[in-house]
């Protein structure tokens, strides 16, 4: 009767309901936290028990049982009950394992001749009697759903099976499977939502300091600046420094001053440190809250402070800021390129000490300046006129940095906001910006959206991501050299096509066939065989390039170029496959180079300048880490949990505030049984109470993806027969002879000749002086300041002949237990080298330079 269809209709929404949330509940929920070991394996042991076990495997193909016909179809009402389109839909019985189903099929496309899509739902025969009264009742659950793709491919029927609960994709060639994938439960990038309004709270902030007698360094003097005018504070009128900074901010936290953003130029390094110890050691003298935020260095990057007002309910809060993150150059060169009222004053850092804070008397010596010409003190002598008073320059030079930090902020966030209408004080860091400009302006996030990976997923795809491969193929070149730099050679990488969709682990062992992240057991050829490497690995937590056999983890697409170049992939283990997205940045790249072009035309620096930093700062942000070395303010009566469940260790303590550096959760099997026996009381709190243990999510396959491509554009010129590769940089290459025309360019990822080397001195990696056919001598040492010219030609020719060279360094050295700041004098020394033949030609040369340094002949 229809009475009795409508209970089976109901009865058959009811178990659909709870078949759908026991599947929600089992698989779903366990994959939701993206850890391949929950439910899912990475490797296809689970994948195999699961084809033993389900539906959407045994069903083989398009053999879906026994076509019911249409007259029987219709004398049991299964129409009805089953809801068929009696034009599209085909009902066919099934038997699996003694259990019987029925199996709908519903006809997608009509009009398509080369793929056939159909929709395939299972309903389980649970057929019931009733003895009592010899009646038999037809009772169905649905079990799962999936959309089939069929197609004639050269090897006969390919049926490629997708479904959406399970998140499996299953490829079956005649009826045989032949390749499964399970997709992770991964998170959308959503868009970002642009400004309506130029935010114009920015203020600037600045300490000035002097070396006591264990050269730590002492604030002196600070102010801040803001629309209203610059407030000024000097040690002079307090008892410490930190009272005098706390003064300060104390001022800062006024009405007018609510959600500023202040910023401070290289705060992490220097005035961040300062304004946490003075918030934290005069803690009894103030009621403030404040938190402090870091980089995966565990370096400060933002300070929030916070006063409330309880008699008005109302709150006050201000943060501080790092300048520097955003646009990384000196401030006298930030100055230069915003072109500035005021420019960077002159002071003698040197001759401030404890005791002549006051001073009043005759100009200091310019052996208290730094880097300062005897022309340039001269006229500073000449411009003063009279006595030198220290609280006068100090506040003189306070001012000026003040007033040009203020500047520059203001100009930078009007240039940004009146191109893109986003403001730079939502974010920290210039990749931070970068970002926000992409996602909120260029994101396609309905047509190609962008998806998180984290937790064990991102592990495994960070194992394949390597950084920019620097060679030093040569000591010593004493005949005609080039090098090559690319333009834009990371944005010129994010054009290629990037791995998007729903990441899954995949059986596929075909390499042709895969588009992601392979681990693989991989055979590199001799130097015979291929003279330059170009494969990376990790050994030991270092980058480098191998030539024996090596299991690692690499972008599917350079591991197919390494094969071209000999390299043999012995095995392959396991895959994360993505879809092949094109064009997922390119409006992005294109519409900034462009403006950057157009910069340049006009001689327009400020626009050069922010749209060379924003091409090249938005990849790095995609591929962020996901363990962070975090730096916390924590209260003693809620430590004891952190403490306890965190790699974390307490690097500072004042008046019951402890400053925690965490590294995040213990291992998980810990964390268990800590939670399981109770180890802690229920009312702690950890570090991060609203969710202690969550990572930072990523898009890590993105920035690996573009490393590689980075890679695999200057791998190909790095073994051209007859044209010898000598060493390079991450995005240069150094030549015996001239590219080819073709080669070389304006445009996006060509190559620019940057200079022709009569000869070349290469000690290390990143470590070099070349000599230039325009008598140019060019110095890079990676993490030596060369200021006073101390490495020049002389020492490079000392080096050459193998001796050791010694000359002095400072360091700036934050302590976070004392929370001072050192500097450290220490002699620096480089071994020459050890080669005989390189020592032999350096010893009986005789070349002459005239460079505008100076005149050099041996």
């Amino acid at each position: 009767s229809f009475q009795l269809i409508l209970e089976k209709i109901k009865s058959q929404e009811k178990r659909l309901k709870e078949s759908i949330r026991l599947v929600k509940d089992g698989v779903l929920r366990s994959d939701g936290k993206n850890k391949i070991g929950e439910g899912t394996d990475f490797f296809p042991s689970n994948i195999k028990r699961f084809m033993k076990t389900s539906l959407i495997a045994q069903v083989k193909g398009n053999n879906y049982g026994t076509l019911i016909s249409k007259d029987e179809i219709e004398g049991a009402n299964l129409n009805l009950i089953f809801n068929l389109n009696m034009e599209t839909d085909s009902l066919y019985n099934l038997s699996l394992k003694n259990k019987r189903y029925f199996v709908k099929v519903s006809l997608l496309n009509r009009d398509n001749e080369e793929v056939l899509l159909l929709k395939v739902t299972i309903f389980l025969d649970k057929q019931s009697h009733d003895s009592k009264n010899g009646l038999s009742f037809m009772n169905f659950q649905e079990m799962v759903n999936w959309t089939d793709s069929i197609k004639q491919g050269a090897e006969g029927e390919v049926v490629e099976r997708y479904s959406v609960e399970t998140g499996y994709k299953i490829t079956f060639k005649q009826d045989v499977i032949t390749r499964v994938d399970k997709q992770f439960h991964s998170k959308t990038l959503v868009r970002s939502l642009r400004d309506y309004e130029e935010d114009k709270n920015i203020g600037s902030i600045d300490i000035e300091t002097y070396l006591n007698e264990n050269n730590e360094a002492v604030p002196y003097a600070i102010g801040f600046k803001t629309v209203k005018g610059t407030k000024l504070f000097y040690l002079d009128s307090y008892s410490n420094p930190s009272n005098m900074i706390l003064d300060c901010i104390q001022y800062m936290l006024v009405k007018e001053n609510h959600n500023f953003k202040f910023y401070a130029h290289n705060m992490g390094e220097f005035d961040g440190v300062f304004l946490l110890k003075s918030l934290m050691t005069s803690s009894h003298l103030h009621d403030l809250k404040f938190n402090v935020y870091s980089n995966n260095d565990g370096k400060i990057i933002s300070l929030d402070i916070v006063k409330r007002i309880v008699k008005q309910k109302k709150t006050i809060k201000i943060t501080i800021l790092d300048s520097y993150l955003l646009l990384p150059f000196s401030l006298k060169k930030v100055a230069k390129v915003f072109n500035c009222n005021e420019s960077k004053g002159l002071f003698p850092y040197k001759f401030i000490r404890e005791d002549n804070i006051n001073y009043k008397g005759v100009i200091p010596e310019i052996k208290y300046f730094t880097d300062l010409s005897i022309k340039d003190y001269n006229k500073y002598s000449e411009d003063l006129k009279g006595i030198w008073d220290c609280k006068e320059q100090t506040i003189d030079y306070l001012v000026k940095d003040l007033d040009i930090l203020y500047e520059i902020m203001h100009k930078f966030n009007d240039t940004i906001f009146r191109e893109y209408h986003v403001n730079i004080t939502r974010i920290r860091t210039i990749s931070g910006l970068a970002f926000l400009i992409y996602t909120a302006i260029y994101y396609k996030v309905k047509d190609k959206p962008i998806y998180y990976t984290s937790g064990k997923l991102e592990q495994f795809i960070r194992k394949g991501y390597y950084g920019g491969i620097v060679d030093v193929l040569t000591e010593y070149t004493d005949f005609e050299t080039y090098k090559y730099d690319v333009n834009s050679h990371y944005p010129c990488a994010m054009l290629k096509p990037m791995p998007g969709g729903i990441p899954a682990v995949s059986t596929e062992k075909n390499l042709d066939n895969i588009f992601g992240f392979v681990e693989a057991i991989v055979e590199a050829p001799t130097k015979e065989e291929l003279r330059v490497a170009i494969l990376p690995c990790k050994k030991d937590g270092k980058t480098v390039l191998f030539r024996d056999t090596v299991e690692g983890v690499w972008w599917s697409e350079e591991l197919k170029m390494a094969r071209e170049y000999g390299y043999k992939i012995l095995e392959i283990k396991t895959c994360i496959v993505f879809d092949k997205v094109e064009e997922q940045f390119d409006s992005y790249i294109k519409n900034i180079y462009s403006k950057k072009l157009q910069a340049e035309k006009e001689k327009n620096e400020i626009q050069r300048l922010l749209n060379k930093l924003l091409m090249n700062s938005l990849y790095g942000r995609l591929g962020i880490k996901d363990n962070n070395n975090n730096l916390k303010i924590v209260k003693q009566d809620t430590i004891k949990k952190g403490l306890e469940t965190e790699n974390s260790d307490i690097l500072s303590e004042s008046n019951n505030l402890y400053l925690v550096k965490s590294q995040g959760p213990l291992d998980p099997e810990i964390l268990n049984i800590i939670n399981k026996e109770k180890l802690f009381e229920s009312h702690d709190k950890g570090f991060n109470a609203k969710n202690p243990w969550k990572g930072v999510s990523s898009s890590v396959q993105l920035s690996a993806a573009i490393t590689a491509y980075a890679r695999m554009y200057l791998n190909k010129f790095k073994n051209i027969p007859g044209n010898e590769y000598l060493g390079g940089d991450t995005d240069s290459i150094i030549l015996t002879h001239p590219l080819e025309k073709e080669f070389v360019g304006k445009d996006l990822g060509l190559f620019k000749l940057e200079h022709v080397i009569v000869e070349g001195f290469y000690l290390t990696k990143k470590f070099y002086m070349i000599i230039t056919n325009k008598n140019e001598v060019i110095i890079k040492a990676k993490g030596i300041s060369n200021q006073n010219n101390l490495l020049n030609y002389n020492t490079f020719l000392e080096l050459f002949k193998g001796n050791t060279v010694t000359f002095p360094s400072l360091q700036f050295q934050k302590n976070y237990k004392t929370l001072e700041i050192s500097i450290i004098n220490s002699n620096k020394k480089i071994k020459g080298i050890t080669n005989p033949e390189v020592k032999y030609k350096i010893m009986n040369r005789s070349i002459a330079y005239k460079t505008r340094f100076e005149y050099y002949s041996l």
